[in-house]
């Protein structure tokens, strides 16, 4: 990057956008989420902070940095999913387009503001929910058996829909006590059971 401008930290993110690969599951592991790496992670990661520098030098106070920041928070908590990061290239958009700072909606002035940030950790939360249950799963079946639920859904298609009777008699096939153990697991679980009581 010769010349610190937007066009070239839009350029530069574009580059970052088309290295995104999709990583599949491994044979053994059943995902309910995607995954996606990144051709050369310190190169994101330089050009988020390059990026966030911009904006707070450039547009202090300007509603959209923290949008930014939210963004590039979401893209690493969803394992670099190309969708947050065309987020992020579209709040870049939006201060090319628009370059006059925008300190509250329908203000167009550098006057000093009152910004209240209210975070939620809400994703983290169901990322480490979904971890767990991923564990779960992992833990009750053996490899073979997932990979015989594996082959109904890919006989499927992916079809998750279609996939369902075929996957819950497969199930009940391994034995009875299965399911249960599963559920009593999650259910007993004390981040599960205190989301649901």
């Amino acid at each position: 990057m010769d010349t610190l401008t937007i066009e070239a930290l839009i350029a530069e993110g574009n580059e970052i956008l088309e290295g995104i690969k999709h990583v599949p599951s491994s044979p053994n592991v059943f995902r309910t989420f995607s995954v996606y790496q990144l051709a050369d992670e310190s190169v994101y990661e330089r050009w988020k902070n390059i990026v966030i520098r911009f904006l707070s030098t450039n547009y202090p106070d300007d509603i959209s940095s923290s949008d930014l920041r939210k963004a590039a928070e979401e893209f690493e908590m969803k394992y670099y999913s190309p969708t947050s990061m065309k987020k992020m290239l579209g709040i870049l958009e939006a201060f090319k387009a628009i370059p006059t700072p925008i300190t509250s909606i329908g203000e167009k002035t550098n006057t000093p503001s009152i910004v209240i940030n209210n975070s939620n950790s809400q994703s983290q939360e169901q990322s480490q929910n979904i971890d767990f249950l991923i564990k779960s799963i992992e833990d009750a079946f053996t490899i073979s058996q997932l990979k015989e639920l594996r082959l109904i859904v890919n006989e499927e298609n992916g079809n998750l829909e279609k996939a369902k009777p075929k996957l819950m008699a497969k199930i009940k096939s391994f034995g009875s006590n299965l399911a249960s153990n599963i559920v009593a697991n999650i259910l007993t679980n004390p981040v599960i059971w205190s989301s649901i009581s």
